[in-house]
Formats: structure tokens, sequence, C-alpha cells
């Protein structure tokens, strides 16, 4: 009997049945394969077949099968012939380290990753997939790696991919079997070139502040906290600043890094994003400001009215003052015109002590007092307040002329005019409030108004400007120890022409 053929269907399988082809012999009777039968086996073995096999089933597990094929013919001639095939039904594990979910890569990425056994030259692809950021017409972006072997790999590769663009990484193969590993993915990876952009809001150019400095800038993405730095010309402070994209405060003493006081600086912020781009700005002429001189209070020794006047000099540096009867640096009041009066708060007849608080620009506050006698008790007596004009129905121009009438003194820092829109012009800024150039004596008081500068001090804002063509209804509040009254409202058409 000849020598018969065996053929597996090649030198690998993921699968434990496989398709086989015998060689045609017209001498064969039976056929007999087996992983184990190395030798004849008997001629009345049970696992004889009698018509030609196509389908063989391997042994469970993976690695190298020896295949063997006895054939017999009708005179009980045998022989044999023996092929091997490597079963492989084991998933290939492909763990992938960088580039890394929220992770950061440019011109040179880092690409590192583990194989669990050799891959199949060809099959080993990294792709990137825009997810958002930048628009990347061209994803997904698939690249193939050539290390392909068992182990750990690790090099520096350079792909071709967009600025900003914000992507989902995966890597997947094939081992030799044709077994398929389960795709490895990292996600929110963004490609970054580009330097981060600051924009320092404080300290500004031409600003002033004390040693409790309060520190505002706004980046174009996240950067290092261990990479900001924030120096005033030489002078570097050592602190660790939050690095969000988007807008970051941060309160911090600047006293011992060795400023002068009234010099004036160049302040360097400098920042490294995650990828080490970096960026810096500058702003010129900071004043460093930890200094402001006590003011002088000057007031009567006695007086039988609790409305009284007061003379503040020795304060150019201020620009709020806070003044009353047990007031402190954190009391609510402080005002940005300096006051002519102070209406004391307590009504028995005693001395009494008057708080001044001032302020500068770079908010360094100081402290004085002055005692007064106040001689008479206040009468309960009701508090009066009107308008005299303008009338109900008249048209002011861009200067209001105000005539009121307060029956008794009251307290200044309660005197308010408010403008609030009833019709005309819409003013989403309604309603105003007038509290500056307001005589808070007993009597009859006029005062001229800048309709575009209602509180007289320059700044023309939203808040302190009426609207041309606007209608409003005008109301004067006071308030007198513990009585409060708001005189009755008038009609009154803005024309600011």
């Amino acid at each position: 009997i000849g020598t018969p053929s065996l053929s597996l269907g090649g030198t690998f399988t993921t699968s434990c049945v496989i398709n086989i082809a015998i060689g045609t012999d017209t001498d064969v009777t039976y056929w007999l394969l087996s992983e184990s039968q190395s030798t004849s086996p008997e001629l009345k073995d049970s696992r004889w077949l009698a018509s030609k096999p196509s389908v063989f089933s391997l042994s469970s597990g993976s690695g190298v099968k020896n295949v063997y094929l006895w054939v017999k013919d009708i005179a009980g001639n045998m022989s044999y012939c023996m092929e091997t095939i490597v079963t492989d039904t084991d998933l290939p594990v492909i763990l992938l380290s960088q580039p890394a979910t929220n992770g950061f890569g440019t011109q040179n990425i880092q690409v590192s990753y583990s194989l669990s056994e050799d891959i199949a030259t060809g099959t080993l692809i990294l792709s990137f997939i825009q997810t958002s950021g930048k628009y990347d017409g061209y994803s997904p972006r698939r690249f193939a790696l050539p290390g392909t072997s068992k182990g750990n790999h690790s090099f520096t590769g350079t792909y071709s991919l967009v600025d900003g663009a914000i992507y989902t990484i995966t890597l997947e193969g094939a081992d030799t079997a044709g077994n398929k590993a389960q795709m490895a993915v990292n996600t929110n990876w963004t490609y970054d070139l580009s330097a981060p952009i600051i924009t320092l809001v404080k300290p500004s150019s031409n600003g002033r502040d004390n040693h409790e400095l309060e520190l505002a800038y706004v980046l174009s993405e996240i950067v290092k906290q261990d990479r900001i730095i924030l120096r005033f010309n030489d002078k570097t402070v050592i602190d660790t600043f939050p690095g969000n994209k988007g807008t970051n405060t941060a309160n911090i003493d600047i006293s011992a890094i060795g400023l002068e006081n009234g010099q004036t600086y160049t302040v360097t912020m400098q920042v490294e994003d995650m990828v080490g781009n970096t960026s810096s700005v500058t702003k010129i002429n900071w004043t460093y400001d930890n200094y402001i001189g006590t003011p002088t209070l000057t007031i009567a020794t006695s007086t039988s009215s609790r409305l009284v006047d007061v003379k503040i000099t020795d304060d150019n540096e201020a620009v709020a003052w806070l003044l009353g009867e047990d007031k402190n640096a954190q009391s609510e009041g402080w005002r940005s015109t300096r006051p002519t009066a102070v209406y004391l708060s307590s009504a028995g007849a005693g001395v009494k002590q008057v708080d001044l608080w001032v302020r500068d620009a770079a908010g360094n506050a100081t402290y004085t007092a002055a005692s007064i006698l106040l001689t008479a008790t206040s009468t309960s007596a009701q508090l009066g307040v009107s308008i005299q004009s303008p009338k109900s129905g008249e048209v002011a121009s861009q200067i209001i002329h105000l005539q009121y009438n307060l029956t008794q003194p009251v307290d200044p820092e309660s005197l308010r005019l408010v403008f609030t829109h009833s019709a005309g012009a819409n003013d989403p800024n309604s309603p105003h409030t007038v509290t500056n150039g307001l005589i808070a004596s007993e009597g009859v008081h006029d005062v001229s108004i800048k309709g575009y500068d209602l509180n007289g001090d320059g700044n023309q804002t939203a808040d302190d400007c009426l609207i041309d063509g606007a209608v409003y209804s005008l109301r004067l509040e006071a308030a007198a120890d513990t009585l409060y009254i708001a005189s009755g409202l008038r009609q009154l058409l803005i024309l600011l022409r």
C-alpha cells in the first residue's frame, strides 16, 4: 500500500475543529486519524473509519499538534504519514500606556505599548480619532506600527495631526493565527503645538497693590501648576497657582519677596503647558504700595444736633471713606466721596466717639477717631421728607434741578435719591441711586444733578446715567434715628440734549 498524503489547511488554526484533505489512493479501504498513534494500530482498532474523513477534531488547548493519518487496504497492509499544525485559541493582549487618557502630546509623540505575544505584521494599527477640539477632516488617522514582537515597546513618533484637536486613540492587532486582540482605547488626548495664551488681569499696568495681592488671570488651556512663575522685576513669588483653562484667581502675600514701598515694577507671569510649550506676559509701571498715612478728623467739641459737620484732611491718597460710630475696616457703608458730615447713631446725651477709616487704591486702610459731646437727647418727632422740584410731568435736560425739604437732620448715609424707569425709552439699568452731593441738614436744599453723571464723580457708567427719552419716577429716601421715610413719587421725562 502506498504512503498517503495529508493536508491540515495551513500551519496555524484558531479552532480545534479543522478541515483536512487526504490524497486519493484506490487501494485504501480504511482511515484512522490520531494525535497519539505514532505506531501501527491494531487491525481491529475501533477508530478505523470506512469512509475517507474530511474533518478532524484536535485536542483542546493551544500548542503544536501532530496529526497521524493511518491507511489500510483490504489485505490488511498499513501505511501512514504525519503533519503538524499549531493551535492558537488565545486572544492576544495589547496594553497602550502612551498616548494616555486625558494626556497631551506635541510634535514628537511618545508611543508606549506591550504585547502578550507576537502580532502579525501589518495588523498592529495605531488610530487617532478626532472627537472634539479643532476639526480634523482626515480623521480617523491610522498608522501601522513596526514593533510587533512579544514584549514592551516604546518610541517617539511624528504623526500628521491637527493642533488643538482632541482625539480618542486606539491600538488594535491580531496574532499570526488571526486571533484579534481586544482594542486598547485611550480617550481625551490633546495634540498641542501652540503656546498658551495668558491674559493677566491683576496686577495691571499702572496699577497699585499692597502686600495682600489679588491675582487674576485667564489661560487659554490647562498649564502645569508647578511651572507658573510670577516675577516683580527679578524677585520671584514662591507659591503654587491654579492652572485651569479659563479664569483663575488667587490671594497671595508678597510681603516676603523684598519689594520696596512706592517703587514701580514690571510684573511678569510665565507658564508652561502640559507638553512644554511656554508663554509669558508682562505688565508695566505697577506700583507696590503698602502704606497709607493717617488722616486728620476735625469736629466740634460739643453739639446739640445729631448731624455734625466734619472736616477731613491729610487724606490725599484715599479713594474710600467710612465715617460713624462703632466702625471698623470690615463695616459696611464705605463711600467713594469724602464725607462732610456725620450722623450720630446713638441718641442719648453724652460723649460720642466718631471713627474715620480711609482706604487707598492699593487697599491699605488706616484709622483715626475724634470725640464730641452730644448735649441734648434726640426727640422722636416725625421725620418729614418732600420734593418741591421737579414737579410731576416736567421735562428735564442734562442738568436736573432738585429742591427738597427735610424737617430735621438725617443720617447722610441714608439720604438717597432714586430714579426708577416707568415709561418711554427703555432703561435696562434702572433703578439709579444718587448719594453724592445731597445735603442731610434740616431745611430746604437746592441741588443740581447731571443726568449723564448722577453722582458727579466723573464715572459716566451705565449705572450712573439716565436714558434720553425715558420717563422716571423720583423718590427721596432718608432716615433719622429709627425713623425712615420716603418722599412721594414724581414723574420726570429726561431729554439729555
